[in-house]
């Protein structure tokens, strides 16, 4: 029985080697030892749930769409996604319930980059991120200042937080005594929190070498009575 999984190690290796004939042209990625069938072919490459953004971005550079535009128009599929919560339009929220997203592109035949952080209310950062990279001489703006350049652009703000992540967010909040800190609300998670908590025992000290181990008594003094001892007291009937 074959197996098609492909081990992540050969997975970079083989992405590696089909970005750099990409990047080189047929004749410079023989020379590099690429493959010849690799070379000069587009390769994106995304996690699992951007297979739809990995389509439309390669469709669009075999239409001759710059890559990086097209890198920017696949991502849109997530940003737009209101069931994907990990980008976004429906993303999860900050502690304090508040939806900041972050995006950066870079453009190799430029050497320029663009990047925006923090940005609240607009659903596409990775848009405002190649208008900075093509717009400006900066390659990082930050919250306010990210999000007043894309308003400027014409970028629409928009409430991000869906019903489903604030939900989220709320049993995040509800169980901030959970030590994991995790987003998840799996059974095991949930066993975990319904367990009441044992309370921790101290660790015993270790005794250090050279001191003296054990009770300190007071010193006894001729003609008085030892603390640490009872008085017996004797019956005569």
């Amino acid at each position: 029985m074959t197996s098609n999984h492909l081990p992540r190690r050969s997975f970079l290796g083989v992405s590696a080697a089909a970005l750099t004939g990409a990047a080189l042209g047929s004749k410079a990625a023989a020379k590099a030892g690429v493959p010849a069938r690799s070379a000069g072919r587009p390769a994106v490459v995304a996690s699992g749930n951007g297979l739809e953004a990995v389509r439309r971005a390669y469709d669009l550079i075999e239409a001759g769409t710059d890559p990086v535009v097209a890198v920017v128009r696949g991502v849109e599929i997530n940003e737009n996604d209101l069931d994907d919560m990990t980008v976004g339009y429906g993303g999860l929220p900050n502690a304090d319930g508040v939806v900041q997203l972050d995006a950066s592109v870079m453009h190799g035949p430029t050497h320029k980059a663009g990047a925006v952080a923090c940005v609240e209310g607009i659903k596409n950062p990775a848009s405002v991120a190649l208008e900075v990279l093509r717009r400006t001489n900066h390659t990082l703006l930050v919250g306010e200042g990210a999000k007043r350049f894309a308003l400027e652009l014409g970028f629409k703000e928009e409430n991000l937080l869906t019903e489903r992540a604030r939900q989220a967010w709320l049993r995040w909040r509800r169980n901030l005594n959970n030590r994991t800190g995790n987003w998840s609300s799996s059974s095991r998670s949930s066993r975990l929190l319904a367990q009441p908590q044992q309370p921790r025992r101290s660790a015993r000290r270790r005794p250090v070498p050279g001191a003296r181990v054990g009770r300190r008594r007071a010193a006894h003094r001729p003609g008085r009575r030892r603390p640490d001892r009872q008085p017996r007291h004797r019956l005569d009937r």
